[in-house]
This record gives C-alpha cells, sequence and structure tokens, in this order.
C-alpha cells in the first residue's frame, strides 16, 4: 500500500474495511457518538495520521446519517468548519473534494447552518474550486455551493464573487453537472432581497438555451430560475428576450408542471 492510501488504525476502523472501493455505500462506517466525537478530537487537534481518511469518514457520516441536520449541528456547534475550510486551500484534490463536501452538505442541513457555512469564508475558495483542472472537484464544488445558495445570505455572497466564468465554463459542457445546474438555478431564487439583476443579466443567454436542454434535471432547473428572474425582474428582462422565445418558454414550463404534477401524484 503507498504511503498516502495509508489509514491510521483509528480510522481505519471507523471507515471499515471496504471504504477506500467507494465513497457511497455506508454499511460498516461507525457513526456511533464516541466515534464522532473521537474523530472530531482529531480533526480540530490536527493529529490525524491520514488526513485523507479522516475527512473520507467525515464524508461518509454527512452521507451516512438520515437526519443530516443534527450532525451538520455537530460540526458548527463543534467549531468545525475552519479546520474544513483550511484544506479547501490545500494543493492536495482529494483533501479539497473531501472538505467540500462534507461543507456542501453542512449547508444543506438548515439554513441556520448553510449561513455559518457562508460566515465561515467558504464562498470563496470554493469558487475557486470551480476552476480546478479535476473534474470530479469541480462538480463537488458546484453542488456544494449550490446548497450554500439556497439561502439568501448564501446566495449573495456567491453573487459578489467572481463566479459567472468558471460556472459558465461548467455549463457549456456536453454533459452538464447537476451542480451546475443547480447552482444556477438557486442563484436566481429568492424574493427578499431580490438577487442583484446585474450580476444575472449576463447568465440570461445561458437560462435561455438551457431551458430545451436534452437533460430534464438542467432543463428543470433552467425553467425555475428563469421563471424566478421573469417574476422578479419581468420588466427589465422582457425585452432582452424574443417574443417568440417567451411564447415556446411558457408552454414548455406548462409541460415541466404537468410533468411534475404526474410524478408527484
Amino acid at each position: 500500500m503507498h504511503e498516502s492510501e495509508r489509514m491510521s488504525d483509528g480510522i481505519q476502523e471507523a471507515l471499515g474495511r471496504d471504504a477506500r472501493k467507494s465513497l457511497v455505500p455506508c454499511k460498516g462506517v461507525d457513526v456511533t457518538l464516541e466515534t464522532r466525537a473521537r474523530m472530531k478530537q482529531q480533526l480540530m487537534s490536527d493529529t490525524a495520521e491520514d488526513p485523507v481518511a479522516m475527512l473520507l469518514y467525515f464524508r461518509h457520516l454527512v452521507t451516512c446519517i438520515a437526519d443530516e441536520a443534527t450532525v451538520g449541528r455537530e460540526i458548527v456547534d463543534a467549531g468545525c468548519l475552519p479546520k474544513f475550510m483550511n484544506f479547501l486551500h490545500k494543493d492536495h484534490l482529494e483533501l479539497q473534494k473531501h472538505a467540500a463536501w462534507v461543507l456542501g452538505n453542512v449547508a444543506a442541513g438548515w439554513d441556520a447552518h448553510s449561513q455559518a457555512v457562508a460566515e465561515a469564508g467558504a464562498v470563496a475558495p470554493m469558487v475557486g474550486l470551480l476552476r480546478s483542472d479535476d473534474l470530479s472537484v469541480q462538480k463537488v464544488a458546484a453542488e456544494s455551493l449550490a446548497n450554500i445558495a439556497a439561502t439568501t445570505y448564501g446566495r449573495d455572497k456567491i453573487l459578489a464573487d467572481d463566479f459567472l466564468t468558471p460556472l459558465q465554463s461548467l455549463l457549456g459542457m456536453d454533459k452538464i453537472p447537476k451542480g451546475a445546474s443547480s447552482l444556477l438555478r438557486n442563484l436566481c431564487m429568492g424574493q427578499n432581497p431580490r438577487p442583484r439583476l446585474s450580476c444575472l443579466r449576463p447568465c440570461l443567454p445561458t437560462l435561455a438555451r438551457l431551458v430545451l436542454h436534452g437533460s430534464e434535471v438542467v432543463s428543470d432547473d433552467a425553467c425555475y430560475g428563469l421563471v424566478s428572474l421573469l417574476r422578479i425582474h419581468g420588466g427589465c428582462l422582457r425585452p432582452s428576450l424574443d417574443d417568440s422565445f417567451l411564447t415556446e418558454f411558457q408552454n414548455h414550463y406548462k409541460y415541466v408542471q404537468r410533468r411534475k404534477y404526474r410524478e408527484n401524484s
């Protein structure tokens, strides 16, 4: 086993034998309060022999427990956010990816947790990870930012950053990452306060293009984002959109609503 793949005995035991094989299955992960406390102590004291394995444990933890808000509260209340933040700045793809995953899952809990992640300064380094040369890091960063943008506080933090170029790059891919379209959608949402039109107007052509995208997930995200912007800033935006497109969009949005109704009934 290479040195970078070696785990300390405690972390290996906590993760289970198959921890390195997959990031998704949670069978064998020790999520007892005692183990969680021990792992948080390693994180806070910088004593982990294998930081990648330690972060992988937390990644499993926030994925495995059904009540993600409970784990998020544990992480926030323990003061762990700055520690995870530090790993976003490391020149190490695995550390960046796992730390971004954990922070994104914390942000997916309660609004207070999402705001705590944004207040901890996660937005700027996450936006930086959208520019990573590694696609898996870009995807996790986009998904995490989408969760942060689900609150108006986090949304405005992202809108104030230099997010547009790297996000447009992801949205221009043949297979658009789900997190990228979710991020664009969430940046367009919310009315108290409204998202700043000056930050989002450059995204209008992209939204219009993605409305009829072949992926239902991407198309739905674009539809909901554009509907939100038109409701909030319609008077300013409608002159920028062709009448024929608006008609096509309205018909497509009605189709999306009918499909969603059937899926949920």
